[in-house]
């Protein structure tokens, strides 16, 4: 699992903390849809994840909620206008985060 490689890496983390942030991981991967754990998505959601704990966010539903928001914004920055009604992960992200984030409480 690529967020436990980053963590072991690091080592900047307790044990406490490790659990934290691949509890994290795991939910935001599954609320993503993304199984295929040889994929980059994983890859990028544990980075997500670890920076985003780094800079200081060790609140588990602060952080949830922080990933899903990056990749939403990422999503929203690379889809055309014309293109907004493609069909697939990204599609279950923007729809999850508009249902379930208000980025005034987030940000």
């Amino acid at each position: 699992m690529p967020i436990y490689e980053l963590l072991r890496r690091r080592g900047d983390f307790t044990p406490e903390e490790v659990t934290i942030l691949g509890n994290v991981f795991e939910n935001v991967l599954q609320t993503l849809g993304l199984v295929n754990r040889k994929d980059s998505m994983p890859e990028l959601v544990a980075k997500k994840v670890v920076e985003l704990a780094t800079s200081g966010v060790r609140d588990p539903t602060r952080l949830r909620a922080l990933t899903l928001q990056a990749f939403t914004r990422q999503q929203q920055q690379q889809i055309q206008p014309k293109q907004a009604r493609s069909v697939g992960a990204w599609s279950r992200i923007s729809h999850w985060c508009k249902a379930h984030l208000n980025p005034r409480k987030i940000g």
